[in-house]
């Protein structure tokens, strides 16, 4: 396995302290099953969410963003803390499918006309 550059290994953890303090300041876990610990303020699998403000979820929520837009959000936010390039082509294949889908309605609305 490749050794992380220097760079990389600042990055990573300036995103280690930013999430931590965010999961501190916010009183969020990244464990599952803490008694009390609203879902909202927790993470199950990672912690790749916790370095936000504001989680994609609560954004998506509030915003009633539909599906497709929701993932693409959801790994444009991800994709530095978690899959980096794999997250940036899920997001891009949202995209691409949401694009696909636009000009298949648009051709029908021509057609009807």
């Amino acid at each position: 396995m490749l050794e992380k550059s220097s760079k990389a290994k600042k990055a990573t953890m300036k995103l280690r302290e930013t999430t931590e303090y965010h999961a501190a300041q916010y009183g969020i876990s990244e464990q599952a099953g803490h008694g009390n610990i609203s879902p909202s303020k927790r993470m199950v699998g990672g912690s790749h969410y916790l370095q936000f403000m504001i989680q994609p979820v609560e954004f998506i929520t509030r915003n009633k963003i539909p599906y497709m837009e929701a993932c693409a959000i959801k790994y444009l936010c991800r994709w530095r803390a978690k899959n980096g390039r794999q997250d940036l082509q899920k997001a891009q294949h949202y995209i691409e499918l949401l694009i696909e889908m636009y000009d298949a309605e648009l051709k029908a609305k021509e057609a009807e006309q």
